[in-house]
């Protein structure tokens, strides 16, 4: 069986493997809906589970300007005596 390329997945499945592990540890359906809109802007009620996880991605009506940070942290580096610049979503690249 050849292997499928995540980002061509639907989302339904990787959200159901996804909220299983969350449940799994102790976490609750609602706090991993909560999660995915704050980093992605998308409206779970409103949001079309059959999508490639991939278009879910790449047309995340906002993505969260910490999510740097919270990258940084989960990788173990303080993100605080860096710039702020580095930070900020408005300016232009």
């Amino acid at each position: 069986m050849a292997r499928q390329n995540v980002f061509d997945m639907k989302l339904s499945k990787l959200y159901t493997l996804l909220t299983a592990k969350a449940i799994k540890k102790g976490r609750s359906k609602a706090e991993v809906d909560r999660v995915i809109s704050w980093l992605t802007g998308w409206d779970m009620s409103r949001l079309d589970m059959e999508m490639p996880y991939g278009d879910f991605l790449a047309n995340a009506p906002a993505y969260c300007s910490q999510v740097l940070l919270l990258k940084l942290t989960f990788i173990n580096i303080d993100p605080s005596p860096m710039d702020n610049k580095v930070f900020d979503t408005k300016t232009t690249r």
